[in-house]
């Protein structure tokens, strides 16, 4: 497929320039008339440009035709009448702890992890009323970084005796990570896109569930160094925000977040809770003490 030379669509200079400095970018054109509607980093672009979603550009919506890695093709929805949602699947490999501390539930620690991220499909919604219409899957394309992360580990035995029953814990952990991420710009000069997250009920590189909050920038950004500096402020801040939160199973406001790649499911708030104030306290107790180098 040919397009004609792409133009700018009056964009200025500060436009084209990515603050962020990512070294890979993928320009989004309009197949149509060849302008540059803009560009998303190639981290971002399968999530947000595979083919078959739907992109909007300043309140229009346009079908993605195809990606290359560096040009997406779009073209000119007639109706605003759907949304898609990348489904993502995301892995963590835990590669080196920096410093860690025992606490009475596991380990608090940080260190370099490899994250593995890749889409396998998209949700379909209606626009007007977020009705769910179905599932779509797509050729998945995997990539991987190596970067840094923070992390905190609880056996199973822990959290059952917190009232978590096996079943609950996906949710319990889920919500929780989402709620840190939330927190953590308060903590770390960052946005809650510069950083992502992991939670499993059992990890083989730690051998118990597991949070994993990671930077999203390759090597590192130190918002995740940060938030395990800060340990004690952060988990405390994130328990009382997900706590005082009025609304009953959760929202966005506490555990929802809108970068998901698993449609917000499973989500379990009052599990949550429970998780983060148990950590709350273990790192309570540790005030004073150093963490192992």
């Amino acid at each position: 497929m040919s397009y004609r030379p792409v133009r700018h669509a009056g964009l200025s200079a500060h436009d084209l320039v990515d603050l962020r400095g990512e070294a890979s970018t993928v320009s989004i054109v309009d197949e149509e008339d060849g302008n540059i509607l803009g560009t998303v980093d190639a981290a971002r672009a399968d999530t947000t440009v595979y083919p078959g979603a739907i992109y909007i550009h300043q309140g229009v919506p346009f079908d993605v035709q195809t990606c290359d890695g560096e040009v997406a093709l779009v073209r000119h929805r007639p109706r605003d009448d759907l949304r898609t949602f990348a489904s993502e699947e995301t892995t963590v490999k835990i590669l080196h702890s920096r410093s860690s501390t025992a606490t009475r539930f596991g380990t608090w620690a940080w260190g370099d992890v490899e994250v593995f991220n890749r889409v396998v499909g998209y949700h379909l919604r209606r626009a007007r009323d977020g009705m769910y219409l179905g599932f779509h899957p797509i050729t998945p394309r995997e990539r991987s970084m190596e970067t840094c992360g923070t992390w905190w580990t609880m056996s199973s035995q822990d959290l059952e005796a917190l009232g978590i029953p096996p079943a609950d814990v996906p949710g319990a952990l889920h919500a929780a990570e989402h709620a840190a991420i939330g927190i953590l710009p308060l903590f770390a000069i960052c946005d809650r896109w510069d950083v992502g997250g992991l939670s499993t009920a059992y990890h083989p590189d730690t051998g118990a569930a597991t949070v994993i909050v990671h930077d999203a920038a390759a090597g590192g950004s130190g918002c995740a160094e940060r938030g395990y500096r800060a340990g004690r402020e952060w988990i405390r801040a994130t328990r009382d925000a997900v706590a005082g939160c009025p609304c009953q199973s959760g929202c966005p406001r506490c555990v929802q977040s809108p970068k998901c790649g698993n449609n917000n499911d499973p989500l379990w708030k009052e599990g949550a809770v429970l998780v983060l104030s148990a950590l709350s306290c273990a790192l309570d107790e540790l005030e004073g003490t150093a963490p192992e180098p």
